[in-house]
């Protein structure tokens, strides 16, 4: 009905914390529980405790994979078998576009998944959208030109592993709306700086390799003056405070 609908379009033009769409897993081999650990954190069907309006997460399942039994979300091949496809689709409209809903959101979880690396981190950063990294070990590129520690969050495993929500949203609540904002802004101009062409990539990895060759190590960097500078479109989605 139009109540009905005009309450799901207000749900998904509300600002968000921290947002995450994938598949719901164990890993490659089983080598990291992060996704269904904040299934267990946020996820009804796993036990978890919803915190809607704050924290959204949008599940998927392959059918070669139980680790997360009773979570709702679509079944099936979602990327090659047609009739999962589509009822992938239907789901996920529901839910609220991906890059629409990545926009609302002041963060997204980047969790261990068949690898620690995965697209979406970039794609979170291309969206001035900050990530929050939960998988231990992962190197993060460029990282001897990109002062990283002051643009993303990163959380352990094992923070993340005792599957308690308020622990992990935590950090994210700390920081102020400024903070937010500016992280954001950082986001966006590293992407664009450093990964939003071929030749951005390429002259990061030489810049990266003569810091290296320089400094005989990996040097810390600093955020330089003028990356403050990036403004967006972005700054709407401290409303959640």
């Amino acid at each position: 009905n139009n109540n009905e609908a005009g309450s799901q379009q207000q749900q998904q033009q509300q600002q968000l914390l921290a947002w995450f769409r994938g598949n719901c897993h164990g890993g490659e081999l089983r080598t990291s529980s992060a996704r269904f650990d904040l299934a267990r954190a946020f996820s009804a069907g796993a036990g978890g405790t919803p915190k809607p309006g704050l924290v959204q997460l949008d599940w998927y399942f392959e059918a070669k994979d139980n680790s997360c039994p009773g979570i709702e979300g679509p079944r099936g091949d979602v990327h090659n078998d047609k009739q999962a496809k589509a009822a992938a689709a239907k789901w996920f409209a529901s839910r609220g576009d991906y890059f629409g809903t990545m926009l609302r959101s002041s963060f997204g979880f980047v969790p261990h998944g068949f690898a620690r690396w995965n697209l979406r981190f970039l794609e979170l950063l291309s969206a001035g959208t900050i990530p929050v990294v939960i998988a231990d070990g992962l190197r993060m590129p460029f990282e001897q030109l990109i002062p990283w520690d002051d643009v993303i969050v990163k959380l352990p495993e094992a923070l993340v592993r005792r599957g308690d929500g308020d622990e992990i949203i935590a950090p994210l609540l700390a920081m102020s709306p400024a903070e937010v904002l500016q992280r954001g802004r950082l986001c966006r101009h590293i992407f664009e700086t450093y990964f939003g062409s071929a030749d951005a990539k390429a002259a990061a990895l030489l810049g990266a390799i003569g810091r290296i060759v320089a400094d005989g190590k990996s040097a810390a960097a600093s955020v330089p003056a003028h990356f403050g500078e990036c403004r967006t479109s972005y700054d709407r989605r401290v409303k959640w405070t």
